[in-house]
Formats: C-alpha cells, structure tokens, sequence
C-alpha cells in the first residue's frame, strides 16, 4: 500500500510513503490524498431531517377510492353551511387511540367539530387522561380496567360548557353496551350526546334491553340529542339484530342518519356506525358524511345541524306535542 487510506479529517493530511518510492511520484501521491479528502468532505451526505408531521397525505379507502387531505374548502363549506348557527357531531372507531392520536388530530383540525365521539379507544382510567384532543376537553368516558379494548369516549370544543351525564353513564355494561354521556350548552339550550359501543360478540338482546333504557332517559333530559357509536348491526342487511335495532328506534322515535357502508373489506361493505338523531330534528340535519380517515379501518361519519335559538324552541315544541 502506497499510502495511509485515513480520509476522514478535515484538511489534507501528510502520509509517509515508503523510501523506494521516488520524489515526484510521493506529489502526485500527495495531490491523490489531497483531492480525495476534498472530494469525501463535498460528497458528504447531509443529515436526515427530522421527521415532522405531514400537512397533507392522501390514500386509497376500502372501496378504492382516493382521497386527499385536508378536505378542500368547498367540503368544510358544506360541513359549516351557508351561515348561521350549526352543531357539528364526529363519530369515529379508532382501535386505540393512544396509536392514532395525532393523525385524529390533524383530520380534525380542517373540520370544525363541537363534538368527537370515539369507540374502541382501548384505553384504562389512568391512560385516557393523557389522549389530548387540542381545543377540545374530555368531557365523559368509559374504560374496561380488567379487559382489554372496547371503550368510549367523548370530547367537547372548548368553546362549549359541558358537563359528564351520571345518569347516562351508570347504565354502562361491560362487554354488553359500553356508554357514556355529557349534556353541552349550546345557545342558552342543552344538548345531550351519548357515544356508544357494541362489542360483537355481545347478546344482541342483552344490549337492546340497556340501549332503550338509555334513548329513554337522553329524551327527558333533553329534546335535542345525537347518539354517536359503532353498533356492530349492519343496517344495510336485513336479519334479526338489524330488525331489534330498528325496531328500538322506531318506538322511542330516533331516526338513523347514515345509510351508507362505514366499513369496507375486500369482501364485504357494512354500516356498523352511525349517529342517531329524534325523529323531530331529523329534517334540521344539513350534513351527513361518511368520511375515510386512513388511519382505522372504520370510516368517521360527521353530523351538522342547525342550532339556532329559533330551531331549538322549534324541537321543544314538537317534542312536546309528541308526548
């Protein structure tokens, strides 16, 4: 070897070569290792960039389409409407929250949302705390402490007073109708929202019988009430679990608000979310969406209404003319 192969310091560096080498050929050596020092100092790769979070990204649903976030402009006009007052409900399945937090999170901040209903957030007492939704305050909760998954959970715009609902809160049954509640003040007008979840494998009987034990008690704390969830009924499909939901429904007169797949497989297309409205503020809803997120496998579905003083008297009356 004609020279020390040691090219990482900076500047050139003066090697020893052997005796028998001649003088003008050591220079020519000399001039090698030089450029060779520059050369490594030019070429050297720069550092990787942290990693930050991305302001857009796009993907494919499960029914193949491509979608790209944010929502354009014209999507958040729908969703606010054309002025006035509106109330804006988001449901959406997240299979562990603590995992998804930060892309829920930059969904959201291009839709504006009074309310974020989660299920199957996966989350104990203790861990829930720390799942920050910014601008938003967790207002109520339900955790499985000794089992695993399952859970909802309701967070509130912190621009709205609200408060957890006990009374809706102790219906809750593991495994069988896990459920929370919180009342929000809403133009001097209380609205109740409720975020529910099924588990699967749960009798379907058991969790009729607890379900309109609650859409009972939601009506006589409040004529305006959202009841946010993922069911596990498909409603798309007619059997027996799909005819107990509705038929739940139809007595205590809540009305579906989304009839279009919130889940999709390669082989199999199931709406198994869904925000339920009473039949009197049914026609004052102006937004129904079934959304992609990318990061769960469950589509999000987004529910405005207008919440004028106007409207709200106008539930009140109808409600009282229903009983």
């Amino acid at each position: 070897m004609l020279f020390d192969n040691n090219l990482g310091r900076e500047g050139s560096q003066e090697v020893e070569f052997p005796a028998q080498v001649s003088p003008a050929k050591m220079e020519m050596q000399k001039e090698v290792v030089v450029i060779a020092v520059e050369s490594t100092k030019k070429d050297e790769l720069p550092e990787e960039p942290r990693k930050t979070k991305p302001t857009t990204w796009s993907g494919v649903d499960g029914r193949g389409i491509t979608f790209l976030f944010p929502y354009s402009k014209e999507f958040q006009t729908e969703i606010i409407g054309n002025g006035g007052d509106t109330f804006s409900v988001f449901h959406q399945n997240v299979q562990y929250l603590n995992n998804s937090v930060e892309e829920l999170q930059a969904f959201l901040a291009d839709i504006p949302c009074d309310v974020v209903c989660i299920t199957e957030h996966w989350m104990s007492e203790d861990q829930i705390k720390f799942a920050i939704l910014e601008n938003c305050n967790l207002v109520s909760h339900f955790c499985r402490d000794l089992h695993k998954h399952g859970g909802s959970a309701i967070y509130v715009s912190k621009k709205h007073n609200a408060e957890k609902l006990e009374e809706i809160n102790k219906l809750s049954r593991l495994n069988v109708f896990e459920c929370c509640g919180a009342e929000i003040f809403v133009n001097k007008r209380k609205v109740v929202v409720l975020c529910v979840y099924r588990p699967p494998s749960s009798d379907v009987s058991e969790f009729i019988l607890h379900f309109e034990n609650a859409l009972t008690v939601s009506l006589q704390l409040s004529s305006f009430v959202f009841i946010a969830g993922d069911f596990n009924v498909n409603i798309l499909e007619q059997s027996a679990s799909e005819r107990y939901f509705t038929d739940v429904l139809d007595s205590c007169s809540f009305k579906i608000t989304i009839t279009e797949p919130s889940r999709v497989t390669e082989t199999s297309a199931t709406c198994l979310d869904n925000i339920l409205v009473p039949s009197h503020i049914f026609d004052d809803i102006n937004c129904k969406k079934v959304m992609p997120t990318g990061y769960s496998d469950h589509f999000a579905q987004l529910v405005t209404s207008h919440t004028s003083e106007e409207i709200a008297a106008s539930c009140t009356l109808k409600w009282k003319s229903f009983i």
